[in-house]
């Protein structure tokens, strides 16, 4: 009994705090709409959402988390090089993300493509796509600013 009623009270505020985030967070975006218009649109979404069962949130919240989760952990890649080697062009990291964005989706609709990418066995087919974006990222940049200190020499007369 007591455990039961541990677990509601979790599970109360969690959702009491989510609720007051999301409706915070778009009230800031979009003004226009109450703060508890947003509230009562989250609360109602969350109410059709648990009354469909564990098993049926599950399988609707699954294919979304296999497309999210590349693109975190593409993010939290990008993070650990920019603090511990190097910061990279703002072109690898959008380059990058977009290509695992792409492929995750890919692979999750199941397209004959993905089916075929390495490392597919172990869920981390997007992981050569997120290195080869950032390689190519970091190159074109490189490339860019090349010209661009080319060009600014012609045009000043130097050299």
């Amino acid at each position: 009994m007591l455990f039961g009623v541990i677990v509601t009270l979790a599970c109360l505020t969690t959702s009491v705090g989510l609720v007051t985030a999301v409706s915070e967070f778009f009230n800031d975006i979009f003004p226009r709409i109450s703060y508890v218009t947003y509230a009562v649109i989250c609360s109602l979404i969350g109410f059709l959402l648990a009354n469909q069962g564990l098993s049926a949130v599950i399988d609707k919240s699954v294919p979304v988390l296999m497309v999210l989760y590349p693109v975190v952990m593409t993010i939290l890649l990008i993070m650990l090089i920019e603090t511990f080697v190097t910061p990279l062009p703002l072109l690898a990291q959008r380059l990058a993300v977009g290509m695992v964005m792409v492929v995750s989706i890919l692979s999750v609709a199941g397209t004959d493509f993905s089916q075929h990418l390495p490392l597919k066995a172990y869920s981390l087919e997007w992981l050569p796509f997120a290195a080869v974006a950032i390689v190519l990222g970091v190159v074109v940049a490189w490339m860019r600013r090349g010209a661009a200190r080319e060009e600014g020499i012609v045009k000043t007369g130097i050299a």
